[in-house]
């Protein structure tokens, strides 16, 4: 299937169209200016029509004369970057997709050149880094972000994921304590310093029992930060749960490990008393939503 290119108006061409005024049609000369709007816009609706019929690279290729026309044309960097991501295979290191992965990451890039506070682009471009592994390119991105709005929560949490996700967890956890410096009433903030305190010792043997208590001891303390923010905080129970596991497991005391063990099982049991109870409150709630309608 292919698509009509769109010819480009030659200089000082004029075209005409159909104005009515004071009842009568007449022809009004549009200046070439015009004329590339005109061509924007029918390159875009092929290119729309390309993708909704899951032709992308057809799409692409209109969206790139989109772009030729007009490099302000936000929505065709948008949908050029949404169509080499249905054509990119996750995962794949075949050259084609590399260059539907590289496509779709620079496409989002120009998109936030232009308007750098579109959190739904943003979101794109990180799917698309996490899918085709290139981690770098979002979290040099989010780290200029970062310069450029240092009190911005939501970038300092991403950068944060961002790094907790290829294991960096050292890193991950300096963003993480940026958050809670920004955000000290935020449960969310200290829940997550403890989940990455938890990961960085179940996904490290190779910690001394020095470094892996100071990490352990660093999750507990966020996360009876959060609990005291939100006593309900049923996740933040069920983590401090596995954190004193992972004391159970390394410690070299047998009674020790036998305190630790019991103080998890307590805390486990907690955790699932209070999502029993959250469950049951939203199965009220709905029901009661159900018999008011």
């Amino acid at each position: 299937m292919t698509g009509s290119r769109v010819e480009p108006c030659k200089p000082g061409r004029t075209i005409a169209r159909v104005v009515l005024l004071g009842g009568l049609l007449f022809l009004a000369p549009l200046s070439a200016g015009g004329c590339g709007f005109v061509q924007a816009r029918m390159a875009m609706k092929e290119g729309n029509s390309f993708y909704n019929t899951k032709h992308y690279e057809e799409a692409v290729d209109q969206y790139k004369q989109v772009i030729a026309i007009d490099p302000t044309y936000k929505d065709a960097y948008t949908n050029m970057g949404l169509a080499y991501l249905a054509l990119y295979q996750p995962g794949s290191t075949h050259e084609k997709d590399i260059g539907y992965s590289k496509g779709a990451i620079k496409a989002f890039k120009d998109y936030l050149s232009i308007d750098p506070e579109n959190e739904k682009v943003k979101n794109f471009l990180m799917e698309i880094c996490q899918k085709s592994n290139n981690p770098d390119e979002a979290i040099q991105f989010f780290v200029a972000e970062h310069e450029k709005h240092p009190d911005d929560v939501r970038t300092i949490g991403i950068v944060g994921n961002l790094y907790s996700k290829i294991g960096n967890i050292e890193e991950a956890l300096k963003w993480m304590d940026k958050r809670v410096q920004l955000e000290p009433n935020n449960p969310e903030a200290y829940y997550t310093i403890g989940v990455n305190c938890w990961a960085r010792s179940y996904n490290h043997m190779d910690l001394s029992l020095e470094q892996r208590y100071s990490i352990l001891d660093k999750g507990l303390a966020a996360l009876d930060k959060a609990i005291e923010l939100k006593p309900d905080y049923f996740e933040s129970f069920t983590y401090k749960n596995l954190i004193l596991r992972q004391k159970a497991a390394f410690d070299t005391s047998p009674a020790q490990r036998l305190i630790f063990g019991q103080q998890a099982d307590e805390f486990l049991a907690k955790a699932m008393k209070l999502q029993n109870a959250a469950k049951q409150q939203a199965a009220a709630a709905a029901d009661s939503k159900a018999e008011g309608k």
